[in-house]
């Protein structure tokens, strides 16, 4: 006769409201490393009838197998976990987390555990009170998440202090005092040394520029500088992570550009796809070994802040129909129906469907077969999901943006700070980056001709420029990718940037040259300045990366338009969001440039000084 299964629960109240306590609740990777739990790894099992994520771990000197069934969840209300073992003390272990508004703005948080033993060792460990101790842990835990975000505490986990030798502490400071000589330090040296220092093991195996902006409180731009500052000086090591386009789970990683694989593949979803740094390459950072050695594996690998896009994840059976309360903001979304793994060699995994909610009603959403549908409105203030297939499907209901801490590669390699201090790293090979926008500015007109004739104004003016692109790019959010005889070209992820810098370096060039009293008639008319977007490709150039597209070569011509002492702004990028406010109190008219091969001139925007 099987044992039943035992169960502990606990049912109390926190002061911070479910959308508060969400995050650090469902982070399951730091809260299980905080109840104390041991480290595992994920494989793929792929028995043809039947795959299987399995966890494998080591417990008190006990080797435990298991089934990892798909995480479920509802963001801001609850999460479920089930394993299923093979090897091991227990038959069966599942929780599950409830979040609740209380009246008076709190959450009521319900919490149960259960566990089916297997064998003698098992039933001793359950009678030992192994369930209990662990549901005891977790209201402590979440009762010091709810001090945290009340400012009772000054972090949101009660962790063991890392044990480290003597030699860590001088390096640690050492390289902090090599770093906070870098310009790109940004006053950070002494936060990321007392992280390093102190920090439980997952807040440092990934660590995201967009969280640790937050921590630190400075820019995401200042703090994605000054980790790489601290990349440059030992501390920190740079990451590059090829996420499924699918699944969002890591597939591949690179500790440099010139080591990013150009195309990858998911073990879960059986999919193999193409690197794009703008798409499915973020970039991370970690703590360097030679002062922080970090342990591999997962506390969780598979909880709600693991694919913190996703919104609702569940796996339902043949025919049946979920529903929950929910209440959706506006948006873009993405519906997915896969098998919970993928078969071997399938190509095309799982239906989906694209759409956008523009408030009220959420609408139903069904899978059937290969497919997914978007349907009538669920009842106010619910979500129904169907499954109207023969096999299970997990349907997740996703946010189209990208992660919301997740800094991507492309953001990354386009900054000045990184191309100053990894001069030589770029990708191997091609690899897409994205829509990028490019600056290019170059003598004009006459100009041209008089720099190369040895005129001094267009001389000065040009070594104005230089001397202060560098200093615009990064104050913009760029950096400079190619210098061409005369030319310069600089790269920005956002038109409003790029126009920006452009007007700032005009301003910059014009208060240079009046210091040194060449401003006279013509001075001015020495640069011309082009911005437009497009496609790009990264490669790697004796520069380092290097970003060609489109978009490069029309603001090449742009800059060469024939009207002098102007920025000409590409037309699709000239009612960008914040780009006819800065340009609004300068004179303007519109333009066309003919280009080689285009049957209709390539319309654009002149801005005069």
């Amino acid at each position: 006769m099987a044992d039943a299964p035992l169960t502990e629960t606990r049912e109390f109240d926190l002061s911070q409201s479910p959308a508060a306590l969400w995050p650090l609740l469902a982070d399951t990777n730091r809260l299980n490393e905080a109840l104390g739990l041991p480290r595992y790894a994920l494989s793929v099992d792929r028995e043809p009838e039947d795959p299987r994520l399995l966890g494998h771990s080591v417990d008190s000197g006990r080797s435990q197998v298991w089934e990892e069934r798909p995480f479920e969840w509802v963001a801001g209300q609850w999460w479920r976990f089930e394993r299923l073992f093979h090897k091991g003390p227990l038959k069966t272990l599942s929780g599950t987390l409830v979040l609740k508004r209380t009246p008076v703005g709190g959450a009521q948080v319900q919490f149960a555990i259960s566990a089916e033993p297997d064998g003698l060792v098992g039933k001793t460990l359950l009678a030992s009170g192994h369930l209990r101790k662990l549901a005891n842990l977790l209201q402590e835990r979440a009762e010091d998440v709810d001090a945290f975000l009340a400012g009772a505490r000054p972090t949101p986990f009660s962790t063991r202090a890392p044990v480290r030798p003597r030699e860590a502490d001088r390096q640690i400071d050492g390289r902090a005092s090599d770093m906070a000589k870098s310009d790109y330090s940004n006053g950070a040296a002494p936060a990321l040394a007392s992280m390093l220092a102190e920090a439980p093991d997952s807040e440092l195996s990934e660590i995201r520029v967009r969280r640790l902006s937050r921590v630190l409180e400075l820019p995401e731009r200042e703090t994605a500088e000054a980790c790489l500052a601290a990349t440059e000086a030992g501390l920190l090591q740079r990451r590059f992570i090829v996420i499924c386009p699918r699944c969002r789970r890591p597939c591949a990683d690179a500790p440099s550009l010139a080591e990013l694989p150009e195309r990858a593949s998911c073990a879960v979803d059986a999919v193999e796809f193409g690197c794009d740094l703008a798409l499915n390459v973020e970039s991370v950072f970690t703590a360097s070994p030679s002062v922080r050695a970090l342990d591999r594996g997962f506390f969780c690998g598979s909880g709600p802040m693991t694919a913190p896009h996703v919104v609702i994840q569940q796996l339902l059976a043949p025919g049946e129909r979920r529903v929950f309360p929910f209440t959706a903001s506006t948006g873009g979304f993405r519906l997915r129906a896969d098998p919970p793994i993928a078969r071997p060699g399938e190509e095309d995994l799982g239906a989906e469907a694209v759409f956008d909610h523009q408030g009220g009603a959420f609408p139903m959403l069904a899978a059937s077969g290969d497919a997914v549908a978007v349907g009538a409105p669920s009842p106010d203030g619910s979500i129904v999901f169907e499954n109207h297939s023969t096999e299970p499907r997990l349907m997740r209901l996703e946010r189209r943006e990208w992660r919301a801490d997740a800094l991507t590669a492309a953001e990354i390699s386009v900054l000045q700070a990184y191309r100053d201090m990894f001069p030589s790293d770029g990708p191997a090979q091609a690899v897409r980056s994205g829509r990028l926008v490019f600056l290019h500015v170059a003598p004009a007109g006459q100009a041209a001709v008089a720099a190369q004739l040895g005129d001094e104004r267009p001389i000065r003016a040009l070594a104005a420029a230089a001397s202060v692109a560098k200093i615009v790019a990064r104050r913009r959010n760029g950096g400079i990718v190619r210098r061409l005889g005369d030319a310069l070209t600089l790269v920005f992820l956002d038109p409003l940037d790029a126009v920006a810098a452009a007007l700032e370096l005009r301003a910059e060039v014009i208060n240079i040259l009046n210091a040194a009293g060449a401003q006279q008639a013509g001075g001015l008319t020495s640069l011309s300045f082009g911005v437009a977007a497009g496609r790009t490709v990264a490669t790697r150039s004796d520069a380092g990366i290097d970003f060609v597209g489109q978009g490069a070569t029309l603001a090449m011509a742009l800059s060469h338009a024939g009207q002098p002492h102007g920025v000409h702004i590409a037309s699709d990028l000239a009612n960008a969001p914040g780009v006819p406010e800065a340009v609004s109190r300068f004179q303007k008219k519109e333009g066309a440039l003919s280009l080689h091969g285009a049957s209709e001139p390539y319309p654009f925007l002149h801005v005069a000084a």
